[in-house]
């Protein structure tokens, strides 16, 4: 009796759990998708649309504004012209590591690689990751002036980032540019003018300026230059104040000169308008005239340490003179 029981609830029991399953399972609907799966993935142009720039479309001046990138190096053999021409706000120009190589030969081109329009005010510039060379004018001329004046010419930007730049071998300065921007990590090196000039408002950090004809840095107005490395510019420049790094005089000064090193060029440091302006922490070696010129005035000049006086009292943002 006890066996019939037990086998009656082990079958009540299996059929109780067939009818659950099979409700179940009808409450799940067709397993069968409705159509084919549609595509997840966004495309590159989705997530940031950029446009590629190859030898065979340029000259090009940029109108729109937007992310471009180089999608080969570039070999512009059109004399007297500038490669890209920038006529718009917030654009971007990735070099995509690749080379722009001009036509200059000793005087006998202009034109720069990229350059400001004429009569033409930019901002939000952002330009990165490539080598510029062999242009007649300047590298990259975010400045298009009268450099001496120091007065902003009829094509200027402001706000602009210019990032792991190699700009060389230029038959005028290496990068120009006109205010409130960032230029970092950028290399500017035997160039016929100077390494990088800049009007004011501008940071300078953590670049190099070798074998330039003549100043490494050249600055204006209101600009930081923090820990570049500046070496045997302006050796050959018959101009007296070509130097390392040069503030130019007449303008409003208020610079900080932080933390740079500078061997063998014309001249360390060149200041000729101190006011407002903090120097301190720099290292200038076996300059060919001074490692350090200043003029009086009201500007912030840590002392200057030479090697005959150097000792473990010395303040930690001195100036260091060292001439063998």
């Amino acid at each position: 009796m006890t066996k019939i029981r037990v086998t009656f609830t082990a079958f009540f029991l299996l059929g109780l759990l067939s009818i659950l399953n099979s409700q179940t399972a009808s409450a799940q609907g067709s397993l069968l998708p409705p159509g084919p799966p549609a595509p997840i993935m966004k495309t590159l142009d989705q997530i940031e649309p950029r446009k590629p720039l190859k030898t065979s479309d340029l000259p090009v001046t940029i109108t729109q504004p937007g992310s471009y990138y180089l999608s080969e190096s570039i070999n512009f053999t059109k004399k007297n012209l500038t490669a890209i021409v920038l006529a718009s706000n917030n654009v971007t120009i990735d070099l995509n590591g690749f080379t722009m190589t001009g036509p200059w030969t000793t005087g006998q081109a202009t034109g720069s690689a990229i350059a400001t329009a004429w009569n033409t005010h930019i901002e939000n510039i952002r330009i990165q990751n490539g080598t510029i060379t062999h242009w007649g004018g300047p590298g990259i001329d975010l400045n298009i002036a009268n450099l001496d004046s120091g007065i902003d010419g009829p094509g200027t930007c402001w706000q602009y980032y210019l990032s792991q730049v190699t700009s060389t071998n230029n038959g005028g300065t290496g990068i120009t540019a006109t205010a409130r921007g960032f230029i970092d990590h950028c290399i500017a090196s035997y160039n016929a003018g100077d390494g990088i000039y800049v009007m004011h408002w501008t940071t300078i950090s953590n670049c190099i300026l070798h074998g330039n004809m003549e100043s490494g840095i050249v600055v204006f107005m209101a600009c930081r230059v923090l820990d570049n490395s500046c070496n045997w510019n302006g050796l050959n420049s018959a101009d007296g104040d070509a130097a390392g790094i040069r503030i130019r005089a007449g303008v409003g000064g208020r610079h900080q000169i932080l933390n740079n090193y500078l061997e063998y060029n014309k001249n360390g440091i060149v200041v000729r308008n101190l006011h407002g302006t903090m120097v301190t922490g720099n290292y200038a070696f076996d300059s060919v005239q001074n490692n350090f010129v200043f003029p009086s005035g009201s500007g912030f000049l840590a002392p200057i340490i030479t090697k005959g006086n150097m000792g473990a009292s010395n303040p930690p943002n001195a100036n260091y003179s060292w001439t063998d």
